[in-house]
């Protein structure tokens, strides 16, 4: 009579985990929408397998595909921690030398002349971006544009990020390097006599049973692509990468699933003790530490990485000693703040609950940081009002009156604010600001990267050079 009420009861009560799914769901939808990214891919593993997958919203804001399983994401730079593992298959072959100088295996480019030691340039310092080398990123090329050679995007035809070069001493600490990773890619071609993209298929892709993942997509997987866009629906040019190691991988959330899994149990490609090695932190980065293609947190709780092409945002990230872990893909700038929510709530409900306290301690900071700009934008805005109602109720009472531009062109005051305010609004409403800040083209509004809540202080101070205008033109009447 037991085991017949236990079943009947199995049968008419939910599941916990089901009922935390349907939270877990409406929590996406929810945050998709407050954060306006248009498509998404979550995939949770536990206990070395795939659980749970959410595809959400549209391939497009122009049209009415939805996204599904097959859907194809650009993931930017988790594309490093799958390439830093194509490195290594090489090393256990033998083709590759973890701490040999990489200049030992190119013939196509070497390292420009510099006051450090190229020969200290090695595999192992290549993929834990301490190998002393510039270019942090890439914005890489408009689809159907012709793409460089490896080696002329290492001399500089980079679509705007510039060249390769040593700028500080390899081995003396962390600098983020996507041309390092472009550097491998090289090293790697050289000695393989193929393409990057053909050696990543055949070396990882391929025998873990990522066939719906390419660094080099063929138009079957780019049919299945879904497409980026801005903070605001807006779509934006796809762009193809010849620093194909470093930003190109072409993948669904259950490839890169299968990934993680690989990383954290037996698999056909690496050997145990190398993937340890790999998720072995080389040197500490504020509150992570950095392996071998892959950040380390946590106290090796949180291994992974995070991936950020133009309209695309991503992250990795796997528990080795639980077996749990979480994908998120989606396809819009605004999808950082979509996975910081996201990847707080995994936690929370799925995970190693490590990093509430964290999260708790950012949202509290972006709420106190939202409240003082809210304070100081509705301060702006009264300035504003105030002047304006001065010169209205003044002009109606005639007690000023407004000068002719021609008369008052000279006064210092109308100069500045004016060269303000042009200049604000370039700064704040073009991309020129997140050049100047980012040195590189972001092809987005610079108030796009601003934080959440900041862009009322930008309207603001826009109204008050607008008011402060018209205050230069205003004069009182001589009583």
């Amino acid at each position: 009579m037991t085991r017949i009420a236990c079943l009947l009861l199995s049968l008419i009560t939910p599941p916990i985990y089901a009922s935390a799914n349907s939270d877990f769901d409406a929590y996406v939808n929810e945050r998709m929408a407050h954060h306006q990214v248009v498509g998404s891919t979550i995939v949770l593993i536990e206990d070395l397998q795939i659980k749970h997958a959410v595809y959400s919203g549209l391939l497009s804001a122009n049209d009415d595909r939805e996204v599904t399983s097959d859907t194809v994401f650009q993931v930017g730079s988790v594309s490093k921690p799958v390439a830093a593992w194509t490195a290594m298959s090489l090393v256990e072959s033998e083709q590759l030398d973890l701490d040999a100088p990489i200049s030992n295996y190119l013939s196509q480019w070497e390292i420009p002349d510099s006051e450090y030691d190229e020969n200290q340039v090695t595999l192992r310092r290549l993929l834990s971006h301490t190998a002393g080398l510039s270019l942090g990123g890439y914005p890489g090329f408009v689809r159907g544009k012709r793409l460089p050679s490896t080696a002329e995007s290492l001399a500089g035809d980079t679509g705007g990020s510039g060249a390769v070069f040593l700028f500080q001493k390899p081995g003396s600490g962390f600098s983020y390097s996507g041309g390092g990773y472009t550097l491998m890619q090289l090293a790697i071609e050289e000695v393989t006599g193929r393409e990057f993209s053909d050696v990543a298929i055949s070396e990882v892709l391929k025998p873990l049973g990522m066939a719906s993942s390419s660094y080099a997509p063929s138009s079957e997987l780019k049919s299945r692509q879904a497409s980026p866009h801005g903070r605001r629906h807006d779509a934006v040019c796809d762009h193809d990468f010849r620093a194909q190691a470093a930003a190109s991988l072409h993948t669904t959330g259950e490839d890169i699933a299968r990934f993680a899994i690989a990383n954290m149990t037996a698999n056909p490609v690496l050997r145990p003790e190398t993937v340890q090695l790999m998720h072995t932190p080389i040197t500490k980065i504020d509150t992570r530490s950095i392996g071998l293609g892959f950040f380390v947190g946590l106290d090796g709780q949180s291994v992974g990485h995070g991936g950020s092409n133009i309209g695309w945002k991503a992250v990795l990230e796997f528990n080795p000693k639980t077996g749990d872990g979480i994908v998120i893909m989606t396809n819009s700038e605004s999808g950082g703040g979509f996975g910081f929510d996201i990847m707080c709530r995994w936690d929370r409900d799925f995970g190693p609950k490590l990093r509430q306290a964290q999260c708790e301690e950012i949202v509290a900071d972006q709420q106190g940081q939202q409240s003082l700009f809210r304070f100081i934008s509705l301060g702006l805005f009264a300035l504003a009002g105030m002047i304006l109602a001065a010169i209205v109720f003044g002009v109606t009472r005639k007690k000023m009156t407004l000068q002719n531009l021609d008369t008052r062109l000279r006064e210092a005051g109308f100069v500045i604010t004016l060269l303000v305010a042009l200049g604000g609004g370039l700064f704040f409403l073009t991309p020129i600001g997140a050049y100047l800040a980012a040195g590189v083209w972001q092809f987005f509004p610079t108030v796009d990267y601003l934080p959440q809540g900041s862009t009322g202080i930008v309207w603001a101070g826009i109204s008050l050079c607008v008011a402060l205008l018209f205050l230069c033109f205003a004069k009182r009447r001589a009583t």
